[in-house]
């Protein structure tokens, strides 16, 4: 593997910026259905054009957006966990964190490197970010709670009821 740059590194994870390599580990990732489950609310795993499509988008954001998104590493080994960022909230103009892991990421405290691209977000001018979960979803629900969230609403949807979370800026 070659070495890339490191956005942000802690005890567990380094966030490092996607790039087209990166498609091999999301294709896999996005195979999941337990993993879609989680980050979408639809276990329906998307097939590998599908994540490439994704992975196009995502990196058409101009690098300088409080919208992006990071491959997350384990710190010591390197090895793919997931990956986490900004994004536009489907059908609004919110900001919405938005995160998947690997099930050998899972209950190993991975996922709360999202604190980190929530504080980029702030400090590249958002006042305000969002995030929602299946209501069944209880880690994905006490992760946008430990980022600093604040739960808002429920909505029902055609997948069940939707937890909605958001953080203003102080």
């Amino acid at each position: 593997m070659v070495a890339r740059p490191v956005w942000r590194s802690s005890h567990r994870a380094c966030l490092v910026p996607l790039i087209a390599g990166d498609i091999e580990e999301l294709a896999a990732l996005y195979a999941d259905a337990e993993v879609m489950r989680g980050s979408s609310g639809f276990a329906i795993p998307r097939d590998r054009a599908a994540g490439e499509q994704w992975l196009q988008r995502t990196l058409a954001v101009p690098s300088t957006d409080a919208w992006v998104t990071f491959r997350v590493d384990d710190r010591s080994s390197r090895t793919f966990l997931g990956r986490c960022g900004l994004r536009r909230e489907d059908g609004s103009q919110e900001t919405e964190l938005a995160s998947a892991f690997v099930r050998a990421a899972w209950g190993r405290g991975v996922a709360t490197e999202a604190s980190a691209v929530v504080r980029h977000g702030f400090d590249t001018g958002l006042t305000r970010i969002v995030g929602c979960a299946l209501a069944g979803n209880g880690t994905s629900l006490r992760i946008l709670e430990k980022v600093g969230m604040r739960r808002t609403r429920e909505d029902l949807t055609s997948t069940g009821v939707v937890i909605r979370y958001e953080m203003e800026r102080l």
